[in-house]
């Protein structure tokens, strides 16, 4: 596969998103609140939710990644992931609710009659404690939630050279819980790159 031939903009998601959601599952579960969107509160990457078009470019911006392996955590229905996988050499997109997993499935398909090569773009119904991240060298964590103080992500955060990673700095900050930017900088050694996606919701790009 090219690695970086067709790029997959906010404005393409947006002309074949009525086609997505008409064939994605639906139900009445609100797990989450997702304001000024097309769809219920059961997908994150919505539609008119802005945080999607900021990460959409942001991972379009990315340089230097065509050799990297990416993990997507926590996938939702799988628009990051596509987007990513015209970058990088391979990605793994992961997601725990059997929901949404097969909405991203359905996603691929969607993208794959457009044209589009997926070949290197993997998804998988699991939960990430469970994931073998030994061949992941980038993580891109923006649709759930976790510190990176946390155990789980120990591992992965010590192995990988790039990290996406979106949080709530304001909740942090209520909490009295360690700012991810200094966990991330200090305990890990990520060089940051501070992307503001809506007020106290940042998103930070590490590279060491």
């Amino acid at each position: 596969m090219k690695v970086g031939g067709d790029m997959i903009t906010h404005e393409i998601i947006e002309e074949l998103y009525p086609t997505l959601d008409s064939l994605w599952e639906h139900n009445d579960r609100n797990r989450y609140q997702v304001r000024g969107t097309i769809c219920e509160g059961d997908i994150w990457q919505a539609l008119g939710y802005k945080p999607v078009k900021v990460i959409v470019n942001l991972i379009n911006s990315l340089e230097s990644v065509s050799d990297m392996t990416l993990l997507d955590y926590g996938c939702d229905v799988g628009l990051h992931s596509i987007v990513a996988s015209q970058k990088f050499k391979k990605v793994v997109a992961i997601e725990n609710d059997i929901v949404s997993y097969r909405r991203a499935k359905v996603t691929k398909e969607v993208f794959e009659r457009k044209g589009y090569n997926l070949s290197n773009l993997e998804i998988k119904n699991i939960n990430f404690k469970e994931y073998d991240c030994s061949d992941i060298n980038a993580l891109l964590k923006c649709d759930v939630g976790g510190n990176p103080d946390s155990d789980i992500y120990a591992s992965i955060l010590s192995r990988v050279n790039l990290v996406v990673w979106k949080f709530h700095e304001e909740k942090f900050i209520r909490k009295g819980e360690p700012n991810p930017k200094d966990i991330l900088k200090n305990k890990y050694h990520f060089n940051l790159d501070y992307h503001e996606c809506s007020p106290k919701r940042p998103i930070l790009v590490g590279r060491k």
